[in-house]
């Protein structure tokens, strides 16, 4: 009796040819270096941007006699800011921390960058529609 599958022909099909020993497939980045540049001026800028606003906010907050030149939609934002800030840094700490962990090592810059513009963007959009401003 012979045997209709030998060692060398599969039983399943098989996509790639198989070749002994440990291969490692590295895949390049598709994001160019320009690219990058590119991503992280607009995210620093729009950090900073976010920022100024932010002291802009908490010194209309500490000082009242601004209030009526800036004007009456910013006081909510102001008064709910600092507590915003405060939940928000306990895990905007730890994903700055975390961020060499996580990302590529050419990448550790835009990603603490891209924490801190989340957490800023986070307390400013929970400062605007928070539970404060529903009641």
């Amino acid at each position: 009796m012979s045997s209709t599958s030998s060692s060398k022909n599969p039983l399943l099909p098989i996509a790639e040819p198989h070749t002994p020993g440990l291969q490692l497939k590295v895949h390049k980045s598709e994001d160019t270096p320009q690219e990058l540049r590119v991503a992280e001026c607009l995210l620093l800028v729009s950090t900073i941007l976010l920022g100024l606003f932010h002291i802009v906010i908490l010194n209309l907050d500490l000082a009242p006699s601004t209030r009526d030149t800036i004007g009456a939609s910013f006081v909510p934002i102001a008064e709910a800011l600092p507590r915003a800030l405060y939940v928000g840094f306990p895990a905007a700490g730890i994903f700055f921390i975390a961020a060499p962990f996580i990302v590529k090592r050419n990448c550790i810059g835009f990603a603490r960058c891209l924490v801190i513009f989340c957490y800023l963007f986070g307390a400013t959009w929970g400062a605007s529609f928070g539970p404060s401003r529903l009641n």
